[in-house]
């Protein structure tokens, strides 16, 4: 750095610290009337209790003459002397009054009261000085000391216009309108450098015009030649001073929209913060209040001490672009902090307005206190929630802690999908975004990989033989005394580059997950955390819990997964059982028509010409003989059809589902109503229909048997992706036991025959039934 430039900026420091004891001085020794006042509408606000004059004023007093002192100087109290008794003029309930007001030394309070701005000024001297002397960004760094010095010139200057000697009022004026210059030349480099086409012209047109009203506010202080109206001096300023913050603004988010990592965006995130934590009490307590009620609702001074949280977040940013190791007390604290500042903002301009536009007799009544409450109280609960994220992500790119990881991965876990895919998709994400991290990698023993990437949805694939890692090469590395987490060495970049993301990024750990028995079924890999510190003991101790929690999701879903397989491998074979017992059904069916109900029909005709050839007695045993021939054949085909019904393979399913129900009813003694609807052309296996079939056969001779009911209904719909099945009576019912197992020692076997029939094609079979209430019987079989 140059050494005139270092000379001329400790000058300046040097210079700016003096202005705030001689400010201070002079605020100490200010005399008081007892009251506080609006400006300019002269409405008192508030008292001064430790006054000689205190019980003289009240609050919405307006004041309209303080003895032959010019409006301008009220604050001044020219040529006063303490002790001097003053003739005030104060309008009160529509009536003007004279009261007798004695000047007074400023006790403690009303000077304490007083001191604020100056620590405002104070904090912006500290923290523009540190950055200076502290920050490696030199360029940053000088512009953002040249702001804070501005800014103590500004608000020392404005704390004593009131009051101070009649220049002060350009260190107030002149410094506006260098603020915010200064506050454009800083975000021009900071947090990111903005490229404009025409940077330099438009800095040097805001240069200008600073200097020309800087030059013609200063040519009109010193010569008392008045150049331009002083309502104009002041709007102008206002108006340029507007130009540069909505500048600063629109800076501020072109850094954010177009920073590239992760430091700009958290720089970009303190300084918002802080400006919103230093800008709403002002806002909101002093500059809605003003214009409302012609009067603050809080001491200007108060409300001004709100302004230090600028500069400490400005000096943060710089110097360091986070709050390392911030607990988590005062990342919750300043949560706090902005829902009381909001709380109390909405407060002051609810109060304002009510104030303004509604009769003192309601808003001072009972019942608009509790709605005033209850309005806050409701807002508190949701802002607390919203602002704590908006606190965490500033701060932190997302603050977290072990509860939280650990809840969140809980929910995600358990809300899932449970199989391999979807939990170690689920796994990769919650990690990755609770711990923020900028990217995980999870591989399985299955060759499942799942990849998280920070603002991309996770990623699930599988993977070939030939890029599949060896897990046992991965668990070699923790089987040599190693701890759960291996920092990532680029050696393993070869072995493992599946582990490798687009751009080179590489992960930080590698961490095992293993089985009850040991065994290693995977390997999760860690990346870097958005805020580029490295993973602390604290994030280990989480990591390994949450771990443990994926570990033994994953191993559970491994174990259903092979308890599914062989759920599946006993549906299939006992399909095949079925599907051979019908088949060996279907045989004997078809042996018994054609070798013995054909064998026994042939032994008739023999019988019957035996008959011929015969008379008397002789003839009559013959005759009875072939009468219990005719009927044992009648029998074996009743066997024959109840073995395989013909039906099923002469009519299409509707029909023989009709007939076999009209058959049923024909030897009952009830009746059926049949309710069959759906597509009659519907393709489904030859299975499903046989189970149909077996299925209303079987319901329905277990009416006959058991129910004694006199009227049944059968119920059968067919989709495109199902067949429902419902047989309901009105028997005497029966108490349906949790297991339908526990019906056998009672030799009831037709449920359980029906059960297991459905379940063989994947189909589910529910029963509601009590004592006197007859029975509903209802089945899903998928086509």
């Amino acid at each position: 750095m140059r050494k005139s430039l270092l000379v001329f900026l400790h000058v300046f420091s040097l210079f700016t610290l003096v202005l705030i004891g001689w400010a201070v001085a002079l605020a100490v020794q200010k005399p008081s009337i007892g009251a506080y006042w609006g400006y300019p509408s002269g409405v008192v606000y508030a008292i001064d209790t430790g006054h000689p004059s205190s019980k003289v004023f009240r609050v919405g007093d307006r004041i309209t003459g303080i003895g032959e002192i010019p409006r301008a100087d009220w604050y001044k109290l020219p040529g006063t002397t303490p002790g001097q008794i003053l003739s005030i003029e104060v309008e009160r309930d529509g009536q003007t009054h004279e009261l007798d007001v004695q000047i007074a030394q400023s006790n403690i309070k009303a000077i304490l009261g007083r001191i604020p701005p100056f620590l405002v000024a104070l904090g912006f001297w500290i923290a523009g000085s540190y950055v200076l002397a502290f920050s490696r960004a030199r360029q940053q760094a000088i512009l953002f000391f040249l702001l804070c010095q501005i800014a103590v010139v500004t608000l020392t200057s404005g704390a004593i216009s009131a009051y101070g000697p009649e220049w002060i009022k350009i260190g107030l004026h002149c410094g506006l309108l260098w603020l915010g210059l200064a506050a454009v030349q800083l975000h021009l480099v900071f947090p990111k450098r903005i490229d404009l086409l025409k940077k330099r012209q438009i800095g040097s047109v805001l240069f200008l015009v600073t200097a020309l009203i800087s030059s013609i506010y200063l040519t009109e202080k010193i010569s008392g030649i008045v150049l331009l109206p002083v309502s104009f001096m002041w709007a102008a300023t206002i108006a340029v001073f507007a130009i540069d913050i909505f500048a600063v603004i629109w800076m501020l988010a072109q850094s954010y929209r177009k920073s590239s990592n992760v430091i700009e965006r958290n720089q970009v995130g303190i300084i918002t913060l802080s400006s919103l934590i230093g800008i709403l009490p002002v806002v909101t307590m002093i500059l809605i209040p003003q214009l409302i009620l012609g009067h603050p609702w809080v001491s200007f001074d108060l409300a001004f001490l709100a302004l230090l949280a600028i500069p400490l977040g400005y000096g943060f940013a710089i110097y360091r672009y986070k709050l390392i190791g911030v607990k988590e007390t005062i990342n919750r604290g300043l949560a706090i902090v902005l829902v009381l500042l909001l709380l109390t903002g909405f407060y002051s301009l609810f109060f304002s307005i009510s104030s303004r536009f509604i009769s003192a007799t309601i808003t001072q009544s009972p019942a608009w206190g509790l709605v005033t409450t209850v309005i806050l109280a409701g807002s508190a609960v949701k802002l607390y929630g919203s602002l704590t994220r908006f606190v965490n992500q500033i701060l932190y790119g997302g603050w977290y802690d072990f509860r939280t990881v650990v809840e969140q991965t809980r929910h995600s876990l358990t809300t899932t999908e449970h199989n391999q895919e979807s939990i170690g998709a689920s796994l990769a994400q919650v990690i990755g975004q609770s711990m923020r991290l900028e990217t995980v990698n999870l591989i399985l023993s299955d060759r499942i990989r799942s990849t998280y990437e920070h603002g991309l949805t996770v990623r699930t694939e599988i993977l070939p033989d030939d890029q599949f890692c060896n897990l046992a090469d991965v668990e070699a590395l923790f089987t040599n005394g190693l701890n759960d987490f291996q920092p990532w060495n680029p050696e393993y970049a070869t072995a493992y580059p599946l582990a490798i993301l687009k751009n080179g990024v590489h992960p930080t750990h590698l961490v095992p997950l293993k089985g009850k028995d040991g065994q290693m079924f995977g390997v999760l890999f860690l990346g870097e955390k958005r805020d580029g510190e490295p993973l602390s003991e604290a994030d280990f101790e989480i990591l390994k819990v949450v771990i443990h929690q994926a570990q033994v999701t994953l191993e559970n879903v491994k174990l259903l997964d092979e308890a599914q397989k062989h759920l599946e491998k006993i549906s299939r074979l006992h399909r095949q059982v079925l599907r051979g017992r019908e088949e060996e059904r279907k045989r004997l069916a078809r042996d018994l028509h054609d070798l013995v109900i054909q064998s026994l029909a042939g032994l008739n005709y023999q019988m019957a010409e035996i008959r011929t050839q015969l008379n008397g007695v002789q003839t009559e045993n013959l005759v009875k003989a072939q009468t219990e021939v005719r009927e044992l054949i009648g029998v074996l085909r009743q066997i024959c059809n109840d073995l395989r019904p013909p039906t099923l393979d002469v009519l299409d399913f509707f029909e023989a589902i009709q007939s076999k129900i009209s058959e049923v009813e024909e030897n009952a003694d009830f009746k059926v109503r049949a309710f069959i609807e759906g597509n009659e052309n519907q393709e489904m296996g030859e299975d499903v229909k046989l189970c149909i079939y077996r299925l209303v056969q079987e319901s329905l001779v277990n009416v006959h048997k058991h129910a004694h009911a006199d009227h049944v209904e059968v119920w059968v719909k067919v989709t495109s992706e199902q067949v429902s099945v419902m047989v309901t009576d009105n028997g005497k019912g029966f108490t349906v036991p949790d297991r339908l197992e526990l019906l056998v020692p009672d030799r009831h076997y037709g449920l359980i025959g029906i059960k297991e029939m459905v379940e063989a094609v994947n189909g589910c079979l529910s029963i509601s039934s009590s004592p006197g209430q007859g029975c509903i019987l209802s089945a899903q079989v998928p086509i």
